[in-house]
């Protein structure tokens, strides 16, 4: 099963700077391995001009929307392309 989404969310912080793609990819790939329902997930993230792409397989439909709302909720990110299925048995 694979679940595309395509989610739109601007971020900024308060001085009304967006990071940097490089920060960005760092910070989505970190919060998404400090989440425990993402911990039999293999996840890769890619960042280019403030636009989040997921690719990669989860243990489930929870874990891939998990990983597209943490990805969603870090500060610089304007777009989510979400290309994450979900593993087979």
């Amino acid at each position: 099963m694979s679940l595309i989404n395509d989610v739109v969310s601007v971020a900024k912080d308060a001085a009304g700077e967006v990071a940097s793609d490089a920060w960005i990819t760092v910070r989505v790939k970190t919060r998404l391995a400090g989440n425990a329902l993402l911990k039999d997930s293999d996840i890769a993230v890619d960042t280019s001009e403030h636009v989040v792409t997921l690719t990669g397989t989860t243990a489930s439909v929870d874990a891939t929307m998990r990983a597209a709302k943490i990805a969603r909720g870090t500060r610089g990110v304007e777009r989510i392309v979400n290309h994450l299925s979900v593993k087979t048995a």
